[in-house]
């Protein structure tokens, strides 16, 4: 059984578903189910065509038919009484869109003190090609007005095409719902899978895996989207990889195949959408390997419920990355404690138009790691040649019956843990970064920055992790060789050892 042992010579170290909380009964604004809905709706009959029926020749639902002919902002506005006046309480509003080609649409809600576009909520939802169903945390929309003194809805395009049509349904406020995704093709999709192409120095420590190539999910930032690719170059890994940015400006503008076309600001409804699609998908993994860029909430409950239903039922393993829920102040939600090995951390928040900021308290700069006990995921890794000087550590509680495999040389305050849940396994690492890889700031001048490839030691770690949590087996069983690495790829400071 192949076990790789990673030793730096100059440092002379051996290597139930998750239930929202009750809200008010769902308020049904509009289904379209004859012409009567049309009243309380208004529109620009020189700019828009509005009719009610069903949205193909063979179906049987009505549903409102939308075509701008004309015009820089056709629109559509639900006004009081149609639209009910106090949405405090509900948890979202929600709408189906069907469109024949990608395209923006603009969601503004009006309140009774609105006179302009900075007293309203302006909300965009980026509509995929097919059937969309839009969410908007009612949350959200009270961060900007008065959620219980609301006078109307408008829904409208910036500058469509000519006959540009869309077909809407089942306009409502009610709780947020779980949806079911189809399965999105990945070539089909608006992102990019890791390739080896482009060839970086590394010690490839566990390319010859036993049992053949670890299946993975993995969610990675855009900016980072290379860190997949360094673990696939040590580790035979057979990865699948939704790109979601911390920031909202690597999602909208990061690929170039897709610029602009990825969301913006607090519309993460694609990376939503592809997230769900894979993991309610027919695909199996031995692991997922997921940071939380935006937070854990903004997965949406599809996503969620689908990961904690893959490990606890189905025994996937789950690697978790410095984890945060997103919302400022607010606790941890079930789901999320449920999983994680460290919980309760007064980490990241999301402000109103995306951004990500770290927390005041609760950082730890440049304490020294120390492996507790024995484990297969730390053994042989030599932790000491990582830059800890120049980490950053996010302070966490232990769940309950978690174990600490690192903690900070103080004791208290837990690096990477382990946990069982259900049938799978998971590992949380506290190591602060912007997606899969630790910020390590090692310095870069000539004279002090570190002899060796320090971050060979992380990626062997996080590969352990993964590779523990897919439930196989890192044991050192019969005979060891040191694995003969040449070129650009050797560093004379590390040896790797397996065992067959």
């Amino acid at each position: 059984m192949f076990h790789p042992l990673l030793r730096l010579h100059a440092l002379a170290i051996l290597v139930s578903i998750w239930i929202p909380p009750a809200q008010a009964g769902d308020v049904l604004i509009a289904d379209f189910s004859n012409v009567e809905d049309l009243r309380g709706i208004e529109w620009n009959r020189e700019t828009v065509d509005v009719s009610v029926g069903p949205r193909a020749v063979t179906g049987r639902d009505s549903v409102l038919k939308f075509v701008a002919k004309q015009g820089q902002y056709p629109a559509l506005s639900f006004r009081a009484p149609k639209v009910p006046r106090n949405w405090s309480g509900h948890a979202a509003l929600s709408f189906t869109v069907w469109s024949n080609a990608e395209r923006d649409l603009a969601v503004r809600v009006d309140d009774a003190k609105s006179v302009g576009y900075a007293s309203r909520f302006n909300g965009n939802v980026h509509l995929l090609k097919g059937r969309t169903r839009v969410q908007i945390p009612i949350a959200v929309i009270g961060k900007a007005i008065d959620v219980a003194a609301i006078t109307s809805v408008t829904l409208f395009l910036d500058s469509p095409p000519a006959h540009f049509t869309l077909w809407f349904d089942d306009l409502g406020l009610g709780g947020m719902e779980s949806e079911q995704i189809p399965f999105i093709p990945y070539a089909e999709r608006m992102d990019h899978q890791p390739s080896m192409a482009v060839v970086s120095p590394h010690l490839p420590m566990g390319r010859n895996l036993s049992g053949g190539p670890l299946k993975a999910f993995l969610i990675a930032g855009v900016q980072q989207g290379r860190e997949t690719v360094e673990m696939m170059q040590r580790m035979d890994l057979d990865p699948k990889v939704v790109s979601w940015d911390r920031e909202w400006a690597g999602n909208t503008w990061g690929f170039g195949d897709f610029y602009g076309q990825r969301g913006s600001f607090l519309d993460t409804a694609l990376m939503q959408r592809y997230l769900a699609s894979s993991l309610q998908g027919p695909e199996r993994f031995e692991v997922m390997v997921l940071s939380t860029p935006m937070g854990w909430n903004q997965f949406g409950l599809a996503a969620r419920q689908a990961i904690l239903e893959r490990v606890r039922d189905r025994g996937e393993g789950l690697v978790l990355v410095m984890p945060f829920p997103g919302e400022r102040g607010k606790p941890w939600p079930d789901d999320l404690r449920a999983l994680s090995a460290l919980i309760d951390a007064e980490a990241d928040w999301v402000d109103d138009t995306g951004g990500v900021h770290q927390p005041a308290d609760g950082r730890d700069f440049g304490g020294r790691w120390v492996i507790q006990g024995t484990h297969p995921i730390t053994a042989g890794v030599p932790l000491e040649a990582l830059p800890q000087a120049h980490m950053q550590t996010q302070r966490y509680r232990l769940a309950e019956g978690a174990q600490a495999l690192v903690t900070l040389q103080r004791g208290d305050v837990p690096v990477v843990a382990v946990r069982q849940v259900g049938k799978g396994r998971v590992v949380t690492f506290a190591s602060r970064g912007w997606s899969l890889t630790p910020l390590m700031m090692a310095p870069e001048g000539w004279s002090d920055r570190p002899a060796h490839r320090y971050w060979e030691t992380w990626y062997s770690l996080l590969n352990r992790a993964a590779s523990w949590a897919g439930q196989r087996q890192l044991q050192r069983a019969g005979p060891s060789r040191v694995l003969q690495v040449d070129g650009e790829h050797a560093d004379p400071w590390y040896t790797v050892r397996q065992w067959h």
